[in-house]
C-alpha cells in the first residue's frame, strides 16, 4: 500500500470479486454510509480499508471525489469575496463613490412603476405642454428638489417625492435649467 506523503489516507472500499469483474476500488464517505458513488456495502461487498485516493478505480468516485474538491474551493473563493465585499462595505465611502452609488440608485429608480406613475400624473397635470417656456411639448419632468437624507428609490425617497416639487418641461429647458 503506497500513501503519499503530503495526503492523509482515505477510507475506501474494496469490493470483491464477481461475476462481472475483479471487483473495484471505492471511495468510502463514512458520514452517509456508503460509497461517494452511491454504492451500499450490502449491495457491493468488500473491505473496507484505508489507503491512498491513487488506489480508487471506481470512476465515479473519482469524478464525486473532483467535483466535492472544486465546490469546497468555490465556496473557500465565496467566502472570502463575502468577506471582502463586507469589509468594503464597513468602509465609509469618498465622495466619489455616494456620487456614483447615489446616481447608479437614481437611474434604477427611473425605470421603476412607481417613478413612471408620478412622471405620466405630473405630464397629465401640465397637459403634456412644457412648464418651463409654455410653448412646447413637454417630454421630460424636472425635480425642484430632491427628497434628502435616503437612498433614491427607497420607501423614504417614495414618501418625501411630492408632486408639486416635480415640473414637466421641454428637453431644451431641461438642459438649460442644468447648466445654470
Amino acid at each position: 500500500m503506497s500513501i503519499s506523503t503530503d495526503e492523509r489516507p482515505v477510507p475506501l472500499l474494496r469490493a470483491y470479486p464477481h461475476r462481472w469483474g475483479s471487483g473495484m476500488v471505492h471511495q468510502v464517505d463514512p458520514e452517509r454510509d456508503q460509497t461517494f458513488c452511491g454504492k451500499t456495502f450490502a449491495k457491493c461487498p468488500g473491505e473496507i480499508v484505508n489507503g491512498a485516493v491513487e488506489e480508487i478505480t471506481c470512476k465515479v468516485c473519482l469524478s464525486v471525489r473532483e467535483t466535492r474538491a472544486r465546490h469546497a474551493e468555490w465556496e473557500k473563493n465565496y467566502a472570502r469575496q463575502r468577506a471582502e465585499y463586507e469589509a468594503r462595505q464597513a468602509q465609509p465611502m469618498n465622495y466619489g463613490d455616494r456620487q456614483r452609488q447615489w446616481q447608479s440608485d437614481y437611474f434604477e429608480y427611473l425605470s421603476s412603476p412607481i417613478w413612471r406613475g408620478k412622471r405620466a400624473r405630473v405630464l397629465q397635470r401640465a397637459n403634456d405642454m412644457c412648464e418651463g417656456c409654455g410653448c412646447r411639448r413637454a417630454w421630460q419632468v424636472h425635480h425642484l428638489r430632491y427628497p434628502r437624507n435616503c437612498r433614491p428609490g427607497s420607501d423614504d425617497w417614495i414618501r418625501q417625492e411630492k408632486l408639486f416639487d416635480l415640473r414637466a418641461i421641454c428637453r431644451e429647458c431641461h438642459e438649460d435649467v442644468h447648466q445654470r
